[in-house]
């Protein structure tokens, strides 16, 4: 099996901010990774670090401001405002 044919999840150059103007608050910052099939993985971090909003995007409940991610091999590209 190909590496590509194990990723489970793969997180490709996403990015999200709240607020706007001086107050902005980047909270991803282009964020990469993958998890393979049958792995674990941890999300660690403190208060206010994005663990929540990550899950919140991979979930499709919140969306983000530019990136994709791959579950199973469907991409779900999304709208990108980024430069």
């Amino acid at each position: 099996m190909s590496e590509e044919e194990k990723k489970f999840l793969e997180i490709v150059d996403l990015k999200k901010g709240f607020g706007s103007g001086e107050t902005r608050q980047e909270v991803l910052r282009g964020m990469n990774f993958s998890v393979a099939k049958g792995e674990f993985c941890v999300l660690l971090g403190p208060s206010g670090s994005g663990k929540s909003t990550l899950l919140n995007i991979i979930g499709g409940i919140d969306s983000a401001d530019c990136g994709y991610i791959s579950i199973n091999g469907t991409f779900s590209p999304l709208a990108c405002s980024c430069e």
